[in-house]
């Protein structure tokens, strides 16, 4: 049985998020990257959750369903300084925004990828930890009643 193409995007999301690390030319290195709703409990980790929020389609006359995924990639980090909490969400938001724009196509399952933006930046100084939400948006298309099969990505 094939897979639908959000599946298959959203594993393409997991594999391009783990490739934030400092050796590859990003400002830290995440050391989870996980498909879930919830963080782990563990603060001390600099994780990230990615799970989507929405998806919603529209069908076209010629049997083509187009999609609009909405993906929430959130993170939560560590910094031993707390006065670079602030600056250090925001270094990591654009590394999350960044990688994820290497690739807009994400593999050859969708049309179109982009940011819309950053939100819900939280931090707690006094604990040195902290994090924030970006907002993915991802179009593509599929056949319609055959979400497995992509046209025209």
């Amino acid at each position: 049985m094939a897979d639908s193409l959000r599946k298959l995007i959203m594993g393409n999301v997991k594999t391009t998020l783990q490739g934030i690390t400092v050796a590859g030319g990003y400002n830290r290195t995440f050391r989870t990257v996980e498909r879930a709703k919830v963080f782990p409990t563990n603060p001390e980790w600099d994780v990230v959750c990615f799970s989507s929020v929405t998806e919603s389609k529209t069908q076209r006359e010629n049997l083509i369903t187009n999609v609009e995924l909405i993906i929430a990639v959130g993170f939560w980090l560590r910094v031993d300084d707390p006065a670079l909490l602030e600056e250090t969400i925001d270094d990591a938001a654009y590394d999350i925004e960044k990688i994820l724009l290497v690739d807009r196509k994400r593999g050859t399952y969708a049309e179109d990828t982009f940011i819309a933006g950053v939100r819900d930046q939280q931090g707690f100084e006094e604990q040195s930890v902290g994090g924030a939400v970006v907002e993915v948006h991802i179009h593509y298309r599929h056949m319609w009643g055959d979400p497995g099969q992509a046209v025209g990505a």
